[in-house]
C-alpha cells in the first residue's frame, strides 16, 4: 500500500523550506489538512509547543500542503484553519527516529458551522418545555452513531444528560426554555464536542452533530535493507496472539481507533524467504505518534528508506469527468454503489483510489483538481461505509495520460479516477 503512495506523492513538490540551524533531532513531517465533507484540501497555519512556549513553524502551500520540522522538544502542533476549530494534537517520538527522518500524515477537519447544524423539525407538537431533537453522526462516513448528550443549564449549574440513539428517528431531549443551556456530546471512539442552544429558536428543532475520530494516529517511516522485498507485515498487541493490521506493505500512517494509546503493540516484517526481516515493539501515546521502523541487515547490506514490494492488483474500476469538474455524475454513483457494497462485505478489501487530469490549463492547477476528485471518490465511499483504512489515495494531474490529448475524445478518457483494488 505505502509503496503505490509513495509512488504518486513523488509528484508533489514543496517549497523548499527557508535555510536555518535546524537542531540535530529534527525530523520532516509532511502532509495537509482536508475538510472531511467536501474532501478539499484546506490552508492551515501552524505553530508547536516547546518549553511552554509556542513557535510559529510555517502553513499549507497553495496546494493545502504542508512540510514542517520538529524536534524532541515538540509536545504539542496546533493546526488553524479560518472557520474550523483550532486542532491541537500531542506528539511524541520513539528514541529510534533518525535526524531528518521523513513522515507523512494528513489531518481531517471540520467547519465549526457543518459540525453542529440546526435546522426546524416537523411536525410540531406543542409542548411547555423546549423540544430539542438530537443525532450524532460519524463526520466522515456520515453514519448515526449512539451518543451521550449532557446540557447544562447557566443560571442554576443543573446538569442534564441524554442519551442519543443510532435510530433513524432523532431522540427527544425536554429542556427548560427559559436558561441559556450549554452542552457536551461524547460518544466512545469520537472526539467530544461542546456546543450552544442558539437563542431565538422555534419550539422544535433538530440538531445534528458531527463527530470526528481522535486523532490518535500512528505516523511511521521504515528503513528496511536495500532491495528488500516483503512477504507480508504485521501489527499486533504485545498480549494478543491475533493481528491487528496485516498487509502486503506496511502504510505510513494507521490510527483513527487502530492503536489504543497506553498500549504496547509489535510490528514485524517478513520477507518472500520467510525470514522475519524487522521486530519491533512500540508504545502507543495519545495524538500522534512517530516511529521509525528498523531491520538489521546482513553483514555488508546497505540500509534503505522504504524499498517494498508493490501489493499485486487484481481489478480495477475508472470513473470519468467533465472537463474542469470534479462532481460525480449517476454512472460514477452507481459502479461506487457497487464497489461499497463489495468493500463492506470483505474488510480485507483495498483500493487505491488515484485522480487524473487532462493537460488543459496549468499542471499545478490540475494538481489540485485531481486531488479533489480523489477526494469526492473516498468521500463518497466512506458516506456508504468502507472503512477509512481501507482507502489509500494520491493524485498525479497530468502526469499519467491514457490517451494523447490532441483531441476531445481522448481528454475525455484522461479526466478520470482510477480504482484499484488488492488484498490486506
Amino acid at each position: 500500500m505505502f509503496a503505490a503512495l509513495l509512488s504518486c506523492l513523488l509528484y508533489l513538490s514543496p517549497a523548499a523550506p527557508a535555510k536555518l540551524s535546524i537542531p540535530t533531532d529534527t525530523i520532516v513531517v509532511r502532509g495537509s489538512c482536508w475538510d472531511v465533507l467536501s474532501g478539499k484540501n484546506v490552508i492551515a497555519s501552524i505553530s508547536a509547543v516547546e518549553n511552554g512556549q509556542n513557535r510559529f513553524l510555517g502553513q499549507s502551500n497553495a496546494t493545502g500542503e504542508f512540510s514542517i520540522r520538529i524536534t524532541d522538544a515538540t509536545k504539542e502542533l496546533a493546526f488553524r484553519v479560518k472557520g474550523y476549530p483550532t486542532t491541537v494534537i500531542p506528539i511524541s517520538k520513539n528514541a529510534r527516529v533518525d535526524t531528518n527522518a521523513r513522515f507523512r500524515v494528513d489531518l481531517p477537519m471540520i467547519m465549526a458551522d457543518s459540525q453542529q447544524v440546526r435546522q426546524a423539525y416537523l411536525p410540531a407538537v406543542p409542548t411547555k418545555h423546549r423540544s430539542i431533537y438530537f443525532q450524532t453522526q460519524d463526520a466522515r462516513a456520515f453514519r448515526r452513531i449512539p451518543a451521550t448528550v449532557c446540557f447544562r443549564y447557566a443560571s442554576s449549574g443543573r446538569t442534564q444528560c441524554v442519551d442519543i440513539s443510532a435510530d433513524a428517528t432523532p431522540t427527544l431531549a425536554l429542556l427548560n426554555a427559559t436558561e441559556k443551556i450549554t452542552f457536551e456530546v461524547r460518544a466512545k471512539g469520537y472526539q467530544p464536542y461542546s456546543g450552544t442552544l442558539t437563542d431565538g429558536q422555534t419550539d422544535e428543532e433538530l440538531y445534528v452533530i458531527k463527530l470526528l475520530m481522535p486523532n490518535n494516529v500512528l505516523v511511521a517511516s521504515y528503513e528496511l535493507p536495500a532491495n528488500q522485498k516483503l512477504d507480508h507485515f504485521e501489527f499486533r498487541h504485545v498480549a494478543d496472539k491475533n493481528y491487528t493490521v496485516r498487509g502486503p506493505v506496511p502504510p505510513p500512517t494507521l490510527g483513527w481507533n487502530t492503536f489504543k494509546p497506553g498500549n504496547t503493540y509489535r510490528f514485524t516484517a517478513t520477507g518472500q524467504n520467510g525470514e522475519v526481516v524487522a521486530d519491533e515493539q512500540f508504545r502507543m501515546e495519545p495524538g500522534w505518534t512517530f516511529v521509525q521502523f528498523h531491520a538489521k541487515p546482513a553483514a555488508g547490506a546497505r540500509l534503505m528508506s522504504i524499498d517494498l514490494a508493490k501489493p499485486t492488483y487484481f481489478d480495477s474500476a475508472v470513473l470519468y469527468f467533465n472537463q474542469s469538474e470534479y462532481a460525480l455524475g449517476e454512472v460514477s454513483k452507481r459502479k461506487l454503489d457497487s464497489i461499497s457494497w463489495r468493500m463492506i462485505k470483505l474488510r480485507p478489501l483495498m483500493a487505491q483510489v488515484t485522480g487524473h487530469t487532462d493537460n488543459v490549463g496549468p499542471r499545478s492547477l490540475n494538481l489540485t483538481l485531481s486531488e479533489y476528485r480523489t477526494r469526492v471518490v473516498s468521500n463518497y465511499l466512506h458516506k456508504k461505509g468502507v472503512d477509512p483504512n481501507q482507502l489509500v489515495t494520491c493524485w498525479q494531474g497530468p502526469n499519467a495520460p491514457v490517451a494523447s490529448n490532441d483531441t476531445e475524445l481522448n481528454k475525455a478518457k484522461n479526466r478520470r479516477v482510477v480504482l484499484r483494488f488488492f488484498s490486506k
